[in-house]
């Protein structure tokens, strides 16, 4: 298979994407969003940072991800991310975003 060929049968439109993949084993996932009047914008997250493990994560834990906004300069910001299992820190670290249309 030549490179071209690999390229185009990554990009094809009947290709699962990862949303499929999360929506069939996650029952409440929430895609990072910022709710404007116009309606709502998705944002796709490019980059986890400065990220430390504190507790392992195994399957049938329930994580709740939360992130404060700390600097955005238009579609691109970053933000301050703790995921929590139950009322124990799993995880902190800083994640990179872009907001798209």
């Amino acid at each position: 298979m030549t490179a071209s060929e690999r390229v185009e049968l990554a990009r094809h439109p009947d290709r699962p994407r990862c949303s499929e993949y999360i929506e069939t084993i996650i029952d409440d996932f929430i895609p990072l969003a910022e709710d404007r009047r116009a309606g709502e914008d998705k944002s796709v997250v490019s980059g986890i940072k400065n990220c430390r493990f504190r507790k392992q994560v195994v399957p049938g834990d329930v994580l709740t991800l939360r992130c404060e906004l700390v600097n955005r300069r238009g579609p691109v910001g970053y933000g301050k991310a703790t995921a929590m299992v139950g009322d124990e820190i799993a995880a902190t670290g800083e994640l990179s975003f872009a907001v798209t249309d």
